[in-house]
């Protein structure tokens, strides 16, 4: 008896070993797709500085791919947390309930979006007077044809993300992710070729062109891609009426935020020439390191934590968050201090050439520092928001998030007039921690093991280990930024990274943070485990 007991005991923990590996692989394999598709973007953007700098052109480029992206975001906000969970149900019946599913889902979602798309195409004057009145008459001229030739975009990429959100639910996350470097990919090459040529627009037919080829792949990975096309019996089933029960709230909610953004561009709109480019460049930074960190963290962990809530394993899930958490702040933290002290050096080694004078690069650093200062923030708030969804709450969230959004507003057009463009960065950031703050005292209630011993003694180790590495970091800072790249590179941005993590690590490693071990065990298993995922996800 004592021996099968060993023997079971010994086979779960060869389990539970087995499903860490696959999970570290499946995180290791989707960040590394997850970075090469933000250096990609990362290209696009130095392709827009390199030609149009932060003058008027830019401006407009910014503002018309703003609303494009908003509109897209405003989809995949909606669809993601209320599709993914409905079509995995689907999944547990039959291939038919969820190819039903798939084809009323794509089917209505078509539809609705080409509506969408037609009347950008039809009205884009209307658009660029709403959400550009700060735009002088030219200015909003080229951002009617701008909106006018991207509305097949709005179509393309917005029915990108149903595709997406069902290959996720198939847990075929690399099949996700990888069309989207190829569609980055297409972005820079397309821009580069054709910009000489047709000048800023062309962004219009090279977006579309990718957004095209995107959605053809994967849906050409999704099993039930072929329900399509072929006529299906009509069942009784209600999995619309389930998705359509999640996505109520939240429509009020991304709403809310998606207007929050426009009037933020609408108020950086009326500032002088660059000020709205200070803030995209900018922030276009913190989104991909976003992506790259806590999204994809997220993207994993989320089904994880809305198994163990539905399976009523609440103490799983407490520990799932809690690991989750200490993980992102272990990263987070020295990462946002190496973006506030290397600001400037890292816009100048990113954009400034061509037309990106140094002007600009001062001007974006002073957006970056605010953006950078409130990484932390952001990262946390996308753990936090993703665990009430995870536990069937996304009321909380969007009630939480209307606040913020509102109070975002309120804070901007209160520092608009004494701090500028900074105020805008400054009154989205300060929004944000309020958000957290709330969503943190909320989970608090129900996860009394958020504030414990264990997590008080993490949250000194990690504050000890990364002070002494900062002020190594601010002695190492090259403040002479060298105009050869080379220079810039080794002694304004290498040198100091590689003496600030070297630091923190050693620090770390001195002071036992759990978490450095885990990252190193991670890192040396889940490579072999990387290699055998891309194998398979092929």
């Amino acid at each position: 008896m004592q021996y099968r007991k060993k023997i079971q005991n010994n086979y779960k923990e060869y389990e539970t070993d087995k499903n860490r590996d696959l999970f570290t692989g499946i995180f290791l394999s989707l960040a590394a797709v997850t970075i090469v598709t933000k250096l990609l973007g990362f290209a696009e953007k130095l392709v827009i500085a390199n030609f149009f700098g932060t003058s008027d052109t830019a401006d407009v480029y910014f503002a018309s791919m703003g609303i494009v992206l908003a509109l897209v975001f405003f989809v995949k906000e909606l669809v993601y947390p209320s599709l993914l969970p409905v079509f995995a149900e689907s999944l547990s019946k039959n291939s038919l309930s969820s190819a039903i599913l798939f084809k009323k889902f794509f089917t209505c979602s078509a539809l609705i979006l080409a509506f969408i798309a037609i009347t950008q195409a039809l009205f884009p004057q209307l658009f660029a007077n709403l959400l550009a009145p700060g735009f002088n008459h030219s200015k909003k001229i080229a951002m009617s044809k701008m909106l006018r030739f991207l509305s097949p975009t709005v179509f393309f990429l917005g029915l990108a993300t149903i595709t997406y959100t069902i290959l996720n639910a198939h847990k075929k996350f690399l099949k996700a992710a990888w069309p989207k470097a190829a569609f980055k990919l297409i972005i820079v090459i397309g821009l580069i070729v054709l910009i000489p040529a047709l000048g800023i627009y062309a962004v219009a037919p090279v977006f579309a062109f990718g957004a095209v080829v995107l959605l053809l792949t994967q849906l050409f990975f999704i099993p039930e891609h072929r329900s399509l096309l072929n006529p299906l019996n009509k069942i009784p089933d209600d999995s619309i009426k389930k998705v359509l029960t999640l996505l109520m709230p939240l429509l009020i909610g991304v709403a809310f935020s998606q207007i929050s953004e426009l009037i933020l561009n609408i108020l950086a709109s009326t500032l002088p020439t660059g000020n709205l480019s200070f803030l995209s460049y900018s922030k276009k930074i913190i989104n991909a390191l976003m992506l790259i960190i806590p999204v994809a963290l997220v993207t994993v962990i989320y089904a994880q934590l809305a198994h163990a809530y539905s399976s009523a394993d609440y103490k799983k899930f407490e520990k799932l968050f809690i690991h989750a958490l200490r993980f992102l702040l272990f990263v987070t933290v020295p990462l946002s201090v190496l973006l506030i002290l290397l600001r400037t050096p890292i816009i100048k080694f990113l954009f400034e050439r061509g037309r990106f004078q140094h002007n600009s690069t001062i001007g974006t650093s002073l957006a970056f520092l605010i953006y950078a200062s409130g990484f932390v923030i952001l990262s946390t708030e996308t753990l936090l928001v993703h665990t009430f969804y995870a536990s069937s709450n996304t009321k909380t969230p969007v009630k939480t998030g209307i606040f913020s959004n509102c109070l975002s507003i309120l804070l901007a057009l209160i520092f608009l007039k004494p701090l500028g463009f900074i105020g805008i960065a400054l009154a989205f950031v300060i929004s944000k921690t309020i958000k957290v703050i709330i969503l943190s005292a909320l989970l608090a209630k129900k996860l009394k093991a958020t504030i414990n011993k264990s997590f008080a003694d993490f949250i000194i180790k990690l504050a000890a280990a990364t002070i002494p590495a900062a002020i190594l970091l601010s002695l190492l800072s090259d403040t002479n930024f060298h105009k050869d790249l080379l220079n810039l590179t080794l002694f304004a941005l290498f040198l100091p990274t590689a003496g600030f993590l070297t630091a923190f690590t050693l620090l770390s490693y001195l002071f036992k943070i759990e978490e450095l071990k885990k990252l190193i065990d991670s890192l040396i298993k889940g490579k072999n485990k990387c290699f055998y995922l891309l194998g398979k996800q092929r």
